[in-house]
């Protein structure tokens, strides 16, 4: 499953794909790219971020939220936009809530 929620010309992108009863999840948007990665295993989050990115307030936000469920998960995300204002990663970080509920109510059925 593949959607994207934007506002203001800003879009981020989920693509859901199982893998028998655990989970693969990218979220990306801009400039797209792997910047984080966060592991869910046994109701435990496990993220790690490469060197001069913030793309964990994305893949960890995601990973909390899922560690509620019967399953493993590995997220991927990466969202760059040069000259990114305090108002733009606000509604980034809006848009993501929005995508985390999706996802939930999503994997949930």
């Amino acid at each position: 499953m593949i959607f994207s929620i934007s506002d203001q010309g800003l879009t981020l992108t989920y693509q859901i794909d199982a893998i028998g009863a655990d989970y693969e999840i990218r979220v990306t948007g801009g400039d797209a790219h792997i910047g984080s990665v966060s592991l869910v295993f046994d109701g435990k989050v496990i993220t790690k971020t490469a060197k001069g990115h913030k793309d964990n307030f994305l893949t960890a936000s995601l990973a909390e939220a899922l560690k509620q469920l019967p399953h493993r998960f590995v997220v991927l995300g990466g969202f760059h936009q040069d000259n990114i204002t305090r108002e733009q990663i606000q509604r980034v970080l809006a848009l993501h809530k929005k995508g985390i509920d999706k996802i939930l109510t999503t994997i949930e059925k």
